[in-house]
């Protein structure tokens, strides 16, 4: 009896390991959902990052931001606030191109101004992260 216990759990985590590897394989492979997605003037396809997202700071509170698009230019703007970037006050903001890539970056702190730099942002669109020397911000889309 308990031998097909044993044989049971083995059966299922190779079930569960190979879903598992189906899935990374699908994500790397860009057979995965590719997320929300709009096309530009020109016929570019860049993600949809219009919408509310949970923000982390590497230095700072968490917040939820409000996300507006133009193009492919976005601006996120705060809707809890801290001493260093209030309530309604931009905190981010970049450009983003059909790679995935985020330039022109920015990340907004008192009492520093906006710092400059670059990011990315996941395949199916639900994941960013701008990487600026002291103030690397993750952003994940609410649900």
């Amino acid at each position: 009896m308990h031998e097909q216990k044993g044989m049971y759990s083995v059966i299922r985590n190779a079930a569960v390991y190979t879903m598992a590897a189906a899935g990374l394989a699908a994500l790397v492979s860009g057979s995965a959902s590719a997320g929300p997605r709009i096309t530009l003037s020109g016929g570019e396809v860049v993600c949809d990052v219009s919408g509310k997202w949970d923000a982390t700071y590497q230095y700072g509170t968490p917040d939820v931001l409000i996300i507006t698009q133009e193009g492919k230019n976005f601006v996120g703007v705060k809707t809890i606030g801290n001493r260093y970037v209030g309530k309604g006050e931009e905190s981010v903001r970049g450009s983003l191109s059909k790679d995935g890539t985020i330039t022109k970056a920015g990340v907004n702190g008192k009492p520093y101004g906006w710092g400059i730099g670059e990011g990315k942002i996941s395949e199916n669109c639900d994941y960013m992260v701008i990487d600026i020397p002291g103030r690397k911000v993750t952003l994940k889309r609410k649900s």
